[in-house]
């Protein structure tokens, strides 16, 4: 765990307050997000959120035990880096770094399929359409 403090002048006339070395996606698809109508493990609460976070181990044992769709579900609704349409940009950043885009079509509708998240199918078609057309154009020695 981390030992960071950051200090927060408008929080109860100035304090401070500790920092998270944990992922927060992580955390929140764990602990769940009422607001975002995201649903977390039962029982599961911040601080056990946390400590499962903290483990890759423990973690890994937890949502073999609970239901590790869920966790894949809630992670990808949490983590908008996942989203189609932000990975053109991820593409686009490779790209200019003269690294290959590397995103798996199939892995991603898969989970996308296995977790009924609606909407996104057509998002990730469209996606692959155009970042083919932007892999072969530059990188057209590569098969």
């Amino acid at each position: 765990m981390s030992h960071v403090t950051i200090f927060d002048p408008m929080r109860d006339g100035g304090s401070h307050r500790k920092i998270s070395d944990v992922n927060p996606v992580v955390a929140k698809a764990l602990n769940g997000d009422k607001s975002d109508n995201i649903v977390g493990y039962k029982g599961i609460g911040p601080v056990k959120s946390e400590k499962l976070a903290s483990s890759l181990a423990l973690l890994d044992d937890f949502v073999d035990i609970n239901d590790r769709r869920k966790y894949f579900k809630n992670t990808l609704l949490i983590d908008m880096s996942l989203h189609p349409k932000l990975m053109v940009s991820c593409a686009y950043v490779q790209k200019k770094l003269a690294k290959k885009p590397e995103i798996d079509k199939d892995k991603m509708l898969e989970a996308v399929e296995e977790n009924r998240i609606t909407g996104m199918r057509t998002d990730i078609n469209r996606l692959f359409f155009a970042l083919d057309s932007v892999v072969k154009k530059e990188y057209p020695c590569e098969e």
